[in-house]
């Protein structure tokens, strides 16, 4: 429940919050954040219905606007800016999307259809270790199975085993949802069948 000093802030105006914020006010703040929170939610889960990717990261996204509001009410210059909303918003977009880029650059690996041969090149120690924790024979099996597998099924197979969701490798790739569901369901079959006759 609102406490009737916060009350008194909820009513003024985003500029007044604004530079009381900046005049070292905590409850100001925190004013202005029980006024965005509803939007902060809803213009996050709009912008993930917008991004495939961004339906793996919600929780980090929804982090990066607030904190976007908290950066946007010490930057905003009252007077000088156009409306905190406005001004707001423009820093949350630009956040959400670097986070998404810095994101994908962190994981995206170019896929090589040699990719087995070049594996130990081409991981990070991070994504060897998880290699080591699967064991390395699953990737000898579609090595030795290649011919069973299209490049794209085989793409898919590396990336899954490296733990990466499948969302994320439509996302690095430009696959559409249906065409994803279609290679991982063949791929998988493919593999479930190579391993049990083995």
């Amino acid at each position: 429940m609102l406490k009737s000093n916060e009350k008194i802030l909820l009513e003024r105006a985003d500029e007044e919050l604004v530079k009381l914020i900046q005049e070292g006010n905590k409850e100001a703040l925190e004013a202005l954040y029980i006024r965005y929170k509803g939007l902060i939610y809803e213009l996050t889960y709009k912008y993930m219905l917008e991004n495939n990717i961004a339906q793996m990261y919600l929780d980090d996204l929804i982090d990066v606007a607030v904190e976007a509001l908290f950066t946007a009410a010490d930057k905003y210059i009252v007077g000088q800016d156009k409306s905190f909303l406005n001004f707001w918003w423009a820093v949350v977009d630009r956040r959400q999307v670097t986070f998404l880029q810095e994101t994908i650059d962190t994981h995206v690996l170019c896929y090589d259809p040699h990719f087995i041969e070049n594996a130990g090149s081409l991981l990070s120690d991070s994504q060897a270790e998880v290699v080591d924790e699967i064991g390395i024979s699953i990737f000898e099996i579609i090595k030795n199975n290649e011919h069973r597998f299209s490049q794209m099924e085989r793409c898919f197979l590396e990336y899954y085993i490296l733990g990466y969701k499948p969302l994320e490798i439509a996302e690095f790739f430009s696959w559409d949802r249906s065409k994803l569901y279609r290679v991982k369901r063949k791929a998988l079959d493919k593999l479930n069948k190579i391993i049990k006759s083995n």
